[in-house]
């Protein structure tokens, strides 16, 4: 299995704000590689196959994390990297 990772030499967002802005900016590249990931289940799966996440938003990132930890604990470190309330 791919490690699952965040774009190398990116900081991750400090923000919502920040978050919401860096997925606007790449969707403005209209580049077809970056795709839009609902729900923790397809989050998952992309980590676990290798994919780059550049940002990644929940509404509950303690409930969030727990949820990781119960399904995927393969995951929970980058998950804790990467998630933004």
């Amino acid at each position: 299995m791919p490690e699952p990772s965040v774009p190398p030499g990116a900081p991750l967002p400090a923000s919502p704000d920040e978050a919401v802005a860096r997925w606007r900016g790449l969707l403005a590249e209209a580049a077809p590689r970056h795709v839009l990931l609902e729900g923790f289940h397809a989050l998952k799966h992309a980590l676990r196959f290798g994919a780059v996440v550049p940002v990644a938003l929940c509404t509950d990132r303690a409930g969030t994390l727990e949820l990781a930890a119960e399904l995927a604990p393969d995951l929970g470190e980058v998950l804790a990297r990467l998630l933004v309330e």
